[in-house]
């Protein structure tokens, strides 16, 4: 180009093979016809250049993120993107019913709700306060885990916190069955899922929807000679050092139900406010379901409970009905006639269809306090 017409001088590279030219300050001086082609091109970038636009601040948009669940905000994610939340589209932002809140039901991601202590044993926290879930749904896991695929059972522990329960918690009294009666020194049947909390600090309050907290059966009848394989007798499970909270339960709600088992054991267990208009809730319901249920330990407090506790027989093979050789120490808080929901009092320990006792009776000690 020099020499040849108007124009910059050449900008070579540094390897001195192309030429480098601005359209807009290296031909600033130049007027080329209106209807050449250099015209042409050059008239977009002159244009541009002549009605320059504004910088673009780079601060962020919002220096603070608004509160979670917060309605047509400015929010920063976490990978840098930008989003809005979601508002009502109705009328100007902030003004109008807010939605209904959506129940979390998922603990938060990274946070460990069963955890595997050193002594082999299980933890189950409660989910946190900002989550509505179900707390019977991680205590449920952790005692299928520790029943384990071997069928050695375990012991779930829970925390000196307050747990929501909305569902039934199923308690393995045996964790070997049918299908694994093999296991190093453990014979079909056996294999019991304890769970333990602190005492006095572990509470379970049960939701609107739990109609039984507690289910804690065996699926295998004993043997016929009894002591002997394929099922000998075995151990069941414990319950020890929990609150159970029936203030919100539904109506006929039970609190424990458990059976079918030798050596089941209940202590430093309280179970309270499980009445009802209809007076069908129960408290402890000792049942035999498959078998006999028998050499039981329960150190049990009631606080007004429709029916404390209750002994009864249903469907068992061969109609077992024994619930002999059991330490019985039943603390119950009973208020009278009328004084709870459901007009008629409470009653305190009942044997029913053919549940008994028998002889001998190791201990029955039951202390009621009516005021």
């Amino acid at each position: 180009m020099p020499g040849a017409s108007p124009g910059p001088a050449s900008q070579l590279d540094p390897y001195g093979v192309a030429a480098y030219v601005d359209p807009v300050t290296d031909l600033a001086a130049y007027s080329l016809p209106p209807a050449s082609p250099g015209a042409q091109m050059l008239a977009g970038p002159r244009a541009a250049a002549a009605r320059p636009r504004m910088s673009v601040s780079t601060r962020p948009i919002i220096q603070m993120p608004p509160k979670p669940g917060t309605m047509g905000r400015i929010v920063r994610l976490g990978n840098g993107e930008m989003a809005v939340t979601p508002q009502n589209l109705q009328g100007p932002i902030g003004t109008g019913p807010a939605p209904p809140p959506i129940p979390n039901t998922d603990p938060p991601p990274g946070q460990p709700i069963i955890q595997g202590m050193p002594d082999g044993t299980l933890a189950v926290m409660p989910l946190p306060a900002a989550f509505a879930g179900d707390d019977s749904g991680q205590i449920n896991a952790a005692c299928l885990q520790a029943g384990g695929a071997q069928g050695y059972g375990g012991l779930v522990r829970l925390a000196p916190l307050p747990y929501n329960c909305l569902s039934t918690i199923v308690l393995p009294a045996q964790s070997t069955g049918q299908t694994n009666s093999t296991n190093a020194g453990y014979a079909r049947g056996q294999g019991p899922v304890s769970i333990h909390g602190v005492r006095g600090a572990t509470v379970l309050n049960m939701g609107a929807a739990c109609t039984n907290l507690f289910y804690c059966h065996r699926t295998d009848w004993w043997n016929p000679q009894q002591n002997s394989q394929p099922t000998p007798m075995m151990f069941g499970s414990s319950i020890r050092d929990i609150i159970i909270d029936g203030t919100a339960a539904p109506a006929g709600a039970i609190g424990i139900d458990a059976g079918d088992m030798w050596g089941f054991e209940c202590t430093g267990v309280m179970i309270r406010n499980l009445f009802s208009a209809a007076g069908t809730s129960i408290g402890f319901y000792k049942c035999n379901r498959l078998e006999w249920s028998e050499k039981w330990k329960v150190e049990l407090h009631t606080i007004n409970v429709d029916n404390h506790v209750v002994v009864d027989v249903v469907g068992a093979v061969n109609n077992q009905t024994s619930h002999e050789y059991c330490d019985w120490y039943l603390y119950m808080y009973m208020l009278g006639s009328g004084a709870t929901l459901s007009g008629v009092g409470q009653n305190g320990l009942t044997f029913q269809n053919g549940a008994f006792q028998g002889s001998p009776c190791r201990r029955l000690v039951i202390l009621i306090q009516d005021k």
